[in-house]
């Protein structure tokens, strides 16, 4: 994911992530795809309008049938 979202973005702005395993269904998969897409859509637009920067996706285990997605940018 950290790879194909790089290749996407310009030189100067780079992705990050570490990503706990966990299995989904295609439906969910697709909707986390299309979160983390939004979020770094977002971080690029608001964040890095004219500067460079790293934006750090984390997934996790939150609990029983639960996973946490945080994004940050600096």
């Amino acid at each position: 994911v950290v790879d194909l979202l790089n290749s996407t973005l310009s030189s100067d702005i780079s992705v990050q992530g570490s990503f706990e395993d966990v299995e989904v269904t295609p439906r969910e998969g697709s909707l986390v795809a299309t979160i983390v897409n939004e979020l770094v859509a977002n971080a690029t637009k608001h964040s890095f309008e004219q500067s460079s920067g790293t934006i750090r996706l984390v997934g996790q285990r939150a609990g029983k049938g639960t996973y946490r997605l945080t994004c940050s940018d600096n």
